[in-house]
């Protein structure tokens, strides 16, 4: 399951035989991507419209039996947890406190000490 291809920012998806094609939202508009299956694909907000249980619905899933699955009924034995990871976790440590801010008064010349201030840890 490893290096799967991925498509992001979706705004329509359709899948066909082993093919998913996806409409891509791009800031001069839209592309057109077609992925081999399986593949990850990141949807953005309006493609898909929430579907609310009925309370008829809440009900009769309470009677429903939960079927539970282990790694190995999934075929997913090596790939998951600690043996499937690619990263490991060397050091852990506290994050620093923050420290407190400097507050100005502004007397007229809050732009400048602003400015100063920007260019003294060299954002400008």
């Amino acid at each position: 399951m490893l290096g799967l291809p991925s498509i992001t920012f979706a705004k329509a998806v359709a899948i066909e035989d082993s093919t998913v094609k996806v409409s891509r939202q791009t800031e001069a508009g839209y592309d057109e991507v077609s992925s081999s299956l399986p593949a990850l694909v990141t949807v953005t907000a309006g493609v898909v419209e929430p579907r609310y249980a009925s309370f008829k619905g809440i009900m009769a899933a309470k009677s429903k039996p939960v079927e539970i699955l282990s790694v190995t009924d999934l075929g997913l034995d090596g790939q998951v947890g600690a043996a499937g990871a690619r990263e490991t976790i060397t050091a852990i440590q506290a994050a620093e406190s923050r420290q407190a801010g400097e507050k100005y008064v502004d007397e007229g010349d809050g732009a400048q000490k602003v400015v100063a201030f920007l260019e003294s840890i060299k954002v400008l």
